[in-house]
């Protein structure tokens, strides 16, 4: 049975993450955290990642994707609450910029359009949908920084972390100024922290 993977760019900005970042200004008057990269990729093959250790609360988050963080974590990050909820292709998201430097912006995307979590990540991994594919534990979890273009140098990085064995949540970076935009995915890590140890009170 084939599996279909649908890759949503969700950016999300924390306050160590984005207060670190100084000056700066949107280019152009863009927005680069309200453009949503979406790539579908299937496998035939089922990748197959680590289980969770423990099924978190997903009801709420579900809901609204902006739940995700409680406002004094958001503060805590550099980020401006409230987020700006939305909805894509992939499921809900939201969407935080950077409170003292709004060019510096994230997204939280929850993957409900996936039925298999982290696996389905894996099993796009199988078909070589992305340019890097590096598996990480977070706060317990099991995680993995892809992207079906690698802009890790440009200042962005997306985490993917199974909050449950059936859904799995994408946590995006866009840092275009200031010291964390050398090391994006570290940026991201901090965000899905913050996010599963809200979760995990909410249990």
């Amino acid at each position: 049975m084939s599996r279909a993977l649908q890759i949503g760019t969700v950016a999300l900005a924390a306050v160590t993450v984005l207060s670190a970042c100084s000056g700066g200004s949107n280019p152009a008057g863009s927005s680069p955290s309200s453009t949503a990269a979406a790539a579908t990729g299937t496998s035939a093959q089922g990748g197959e990642a680590p289980k969770v250790p423990a099924a978190l609360p997903t009801a709420a988050l579900i809901s609204n994707a902006c739940t995700a963080l409680a406002t004094g974590q958001m503060n805590e990050l550099g980020m401006a609450p409230p987020g700006k909820p939305s909805t894509n292709a992939g499921g809900p998201t939201c969407q935080w910029n950077g409170a003292t430097n709004t060019s510096n912006s994230a997204f939280i995307n929850v993957m409900t359009a996936n039925k298999s979590g982290l696996s389905d990540i894996y099993a796009n991994n199988d078909n070589k949908e992305y340019a890097y594919f590096e598996p990480v534990t977070i706060d317990g979890y099991p995680g993995v920084y892809a992207e079906p273009t690698d802009d890790r140098s440009q200042g962005s990085c997306t985490a993917w972390i199974g909050v449950t064995d059936q859904l799995a949540v994408g946590v995006a970076m866009i840092l275009l100024t200031g010291a964390n935009r050398a090391n994006p995915c570290d940026s991201a890590n901090k965000v899905a922290t913050a996010m599963i140890e809200h979760l995990k009170s909410a249990a």
